[in-house]
């Protein structure tokens, strides 16, 4: 949004782009204009708000993630070593218990 002064006059525009080229649209002079461009003003107000509200709340849900992540980490390093301690092992991604030699499986 912009004023242009054109000849002695001050006309408010909007630009759209289309396809990469630049359009003027004309959207008032005088008292409607400086309304529009009042209410363009605060609109973008707005959004910016809305921007950096969603922004902290992106950043919020990151450390959340980021701390369950850990957590997650933290029960699997932990549960592996209970595991290990009992005697466990893995097998093709299973625990399993480790087998008695001697024993028979019959």
């Amino acid at each position: 949004m912009a004023w242009e002064q054109r000849g002695n006059g001050r006309y408010y525009y909007r630009k759209d782009w289309h396809d990469g080229t630049c359009r003027s649209v004309y959207l008032g002079s005088g008292e409607t204009a400086q309304l529009i461009a009042t209410c363009e003003y605060w609109r973008r107000i707005e959004e910016e708000q809305a921007r950096e509200v969603e922004q902290t709340a992106r950043a919020e849900m990151a450390a959340i993630d980021a701390a369950v992540a850990g957590l997650g980490e933290l029960t699997r390093t932990l549960t592996t070593a209970v595991l290990l301690t009992n005697g466990l092992h893995q097998h093709k991604g299973q625990w399993r218990r480790k087998r008695e030699h001697g024993r028979s499986t019959h």
